[in-house]
């Protein structure tokens, strides 16, 4: 009897083991995800700023030469 709750009490302590490795492991996409989201946003707003500076450019020599 003592070996069958010696038995469950080490496959409960793997258990929370190995859901605190697996709660580190989510933990760690979850920050890689908003990595990948912080870098997506980054240069969506670095194009955003080129296509403006191009748009821009092109206003003030247009500007430039029909005056």
């Amino acid at each position: 009897m003592s070996g069958i709750n010696a038995q469950q009490k080490n496959s409960t302590s793997d258990l929370k083991q190995s859901k605190t490795e697996l709660d580190k492991e989510l933990d760690i996409v979850k920050h890689i995800q908003y990595l990948n989201i912080s870098i997506d946003l980054k240069l969506r707003f670095r194009r955003l700023v080129l296509f403006a500076n191009q748009v821009y450019n092109s206003e003030w020599k247009s500007h430039q030469f029909s005056s």
